[in-house]
C-alpha cells in the first residue's frame, strides 16, 4: 500500500521540480534534488583596448552569460569607473551613477545558457597612467559559482613623454666660453605639442650664441620654442655660454613642457643639469710700447648690474670699440677733450686699471679694472662709481 502511494505521488513531485518560477520571483529550487547544479551560475567579462590615448575615447563590454541550469533573475554587471575618466553612450541596459562612479549593466531574467552584454565609452584624461576597471556581476538569489563573478581589464593611457639632456664641458677657464646642447626626445606614444625648452643662465655667465632662442624673464632665462615633437623624435639647441673671471662651481639647468600634460612619473625626466667647474684665471704680462705712446682697441659691452662677469659673456650685438691712446706718465688720450683719462698697473704688466672723468668737474664717469690676457690684450669688468656691481665687460688689446 505504501509503495502504491509512493509511485502516484511521484510524477507530481517530478512536474513541480521542472516547472518554472514565474519572472521576477524569488526562485525555488527542488527539494528531492537540491544539488548546486541546478543553481544559476553567472560569468563575467569585460573586453576593451589594452591602450588609448591620453585625452582619447575607448569603447568598453561588459559580458555576463549564464552557465548554470537554473535561471539567473534581475542579473547586473558594475563597474566602478576610476576618477578623471569621462564615461558616455552607454547601451544594452547600461546607466551611468554619478555619485558612486558606477557603470551598472542591468538586464533581464536569463535562463541557462544565456549571454547579455552590455557597452559604455570612456574619455581618458590628458595624462598618461593606467585605467583598471573591474567588472562585477550580481544577480538576485544565490550563484552556483561567485568566483568567476569578477573580471578586470588594465588599459594602458599612452601619452607624451619628454626625456631633457644637457651636454658640455664640465670645467673651463674663467672668463671663457662653452657651448652646450640641450637635447629633448619624446619617448612616448603621443605627440607633444607647444613644446618650450628653458635653459638657466649662471650667474655672471651670459648666453652669447642662441639659435631660434630667446632671453626672457627674470631670472634670466634662455626660451626655445620647439613646436611639435612626435613620439620618438629627438630636437635639440646648442647654446654657448661665456662664462666669468670668478673661479666655482656652476650649473646649466635645461627642462621642457609641452601642451601635452604627462604624468607626474613621466614628468621626472623633463629636467636635467650640466655642472661647470671654472677655475682661476691666470694673469699674462702684455707688452705696450711705452714710453712711447701705445695705441689701444677698447671693446666694451654694457648690462643690467651683474649681467656680464666676464669679457667671453657679452653678447656680439652689445660691443661698441673704439680707439685710446695710453701716453706714458698715466695718462689716456681719449679723442675727446671734455673726457680726461688716467691708467695704472699697480700689480705689473699683468695689471691693469683705469678709469674716465668728466674734464670740467673731475667726476669719475666709469672705471676699469682688468689683467693680461695673451701677450697683447687685457680683460675685464667696467665699474660705475655708484654702482656695487660691475655693469658690463671690456678689451683692450695693443695696436
Amino acid at each position: 500500500m505504501k509503495l502504491r502511494t509512493i509511485r502516484s505521488v511521484l510524477p507530481l513531485l517530478l512536474v513541480a521540480a521542472c516547472a518554472e518560477t514565474p519572472d521576477g520571483a524569488a526562485p525555488q529550487y527542488d527539494e528531492i534534488e537540491g544539488a548546486a547544479s541546478n543553481l544559476p551560475d553567472l560569468t563575467c567579462a569585460i573586453a576593451g583596448p589594452t591602450t588609448m590615448p591620453a585625452g582619447g575615447s575607448a569603447t568598453f563590454q561588459v559580458t555576463t552569460s549564464n552557465i548554470g541550469l537554473a535561471k539567473a533573475y534581475s542579473p547586473r554587471i558594475d563597474v566602478i569607473v576610476p576618477a578623471g575618466y569621462t564615461p558616455s553612450a552607454p547601451t544594452g541596459g547600461c546607466t551611468w551613477y554619478v555619485s558612486t562612479r558606477t557603470m551598472r549593466c542591468t538586464f533581464t531574467n536569463m535562463n541557462g545558457g544565456n549571454t547579455r552584454t552590455g557597452a559604455y565609452t570612456l574619455t581618458a584624461p590628458t595624462v598618461a597612467g593606467t585605467l583598471t576597471q573591474q567588472a562585477n556581476a550580481y544577480l538576485n538569489g544565490t550563484d552556483a559559482n561567485p568566483t568567476n563573478n569578477r573580471a578586470t581589464l588594465v588599459t594602458t593611457v599612452t601619452g607624451a613623454d619628454l626625456a631633457v639632456t644637457i651636454s658640455g664641458p664640465g670645467a673651463l677657464a674663467g672668463g671663457t666660453s662653452g657651448s652646450y646642447v640641450a637635447t629633448v626626445r619624446n619617448n612616448g606614444t603621443l605627440s607633444s605639442t607647444s613644446v618650450w625648452l628653458t635653459l638657466g643662465v649662471p650667474n655672471g655667465a651670459w648666453p652669447t650664441l642662441l639659435p631660434s632662442c630667446v632671453i626672457a624673464g627674470f631670472p634670466t632665462r634662455v626660451r626655445c620654442n620647439l613646436g611639435t615633437i612626435a613620439p620618438g623624435a629627438i630636437l635639440s639647441r646648442t647654446v654657448t655660454y661665456g662664462f666669468p673671471y670668478t673661479p666655482g662651481a656652476y650649473s646649466i639647468s635645461a627642462a621642457a613642457v609641452g601642451a601635452v600634460a604627462e604624468s607626474a612619473a613621466m614628468n621626472a625626466n623633463n629636467a636635467a643639469a650640466a655642472a661647470v667647474a671654472v677655475s682661476a684665471v691666470t694673469p699674462v704680462a702684455v707688452t705696450m710700447s711705452l714710453p712711447a705712446p701705445q695705441q689701444m682697441m677698447l671693446t666694451n659691452c654694457f648690462g643690467d648690474p651683474g649681467d656680464f662677469g666676464s669679457f667671453a659673456a657679452c653678447s656680439p650685438a652689445w660691443l661698441q670699440s673704439g680707439v685710446l691712446t695710453f701716453l706714458d706718465g698715466g695718462t689716456i688720450d681719449t679723442g675727446d677733450s671734455s673726457v680726461n683719462g688716467s691708467w695704472s698697473q699697480p700689480s705689473g704688466p699683468e695689471s691693469l686699471e683705469f678709469e674716465f672723468t668728466d674734464a670740467l668737474t673731475g667726476e669719475v664717469l666709469m672705471a676699469m679694472d682688468g689683467f693680461g690676457v695673451s701677450s697683447t690684450c687685457f680683460e675685464g669688468l667696467n665699474w660705475w662709481p655708484t654702482e656695487s656691481e660691475n655693469r658690463g665687460a671690456f678689451s683692450l688689446c695693443t695696436l
